[in-house]
């Protein structure tokens, strides 16, 4: 019998406090960028408005989708969208 193990990897992301503080510990993205689903290759934007990151999470095409989020103006994450032909789509 053959085993399967799932990795589910975790998006994480670090601040710079000052020139003397330096930078502040990682911490791990909240929900809705983590999920109990696989997410990879996360790029923030210079702004740190936007992120956008692969996932196997269910509402897209099958496989690993990319997905889109937007930081609102209290700093919370917008639910993931994946890319159709037509633009994003909420999952």
């Amino acid at each position: 019998m053959k085993k399967m193990f799932l990795t589910v990897c975790l998006v994480f992301a670090a601040t710079f406090a000052s020139p003397s503080l330096g930078q502040k510990p990682p911490g791990m993205t909240p929900a809705p960028i983590n999920t109990s689903f696989r997410k990879f290759d996360a790029f923030v934007s210079p702004d740190e408005q936007t992120i956008i990151f692969s996932s196997e999470r269910p509402g897209g095409f099958g496989g690993a989708d990319i997905y889109v989020s937007f930081r609102d103006g209290r700093g919370n994450w917008s639910e993931p969208a994946t890319k159709t032909s037509t633009g994003f789509r909420p999952k």
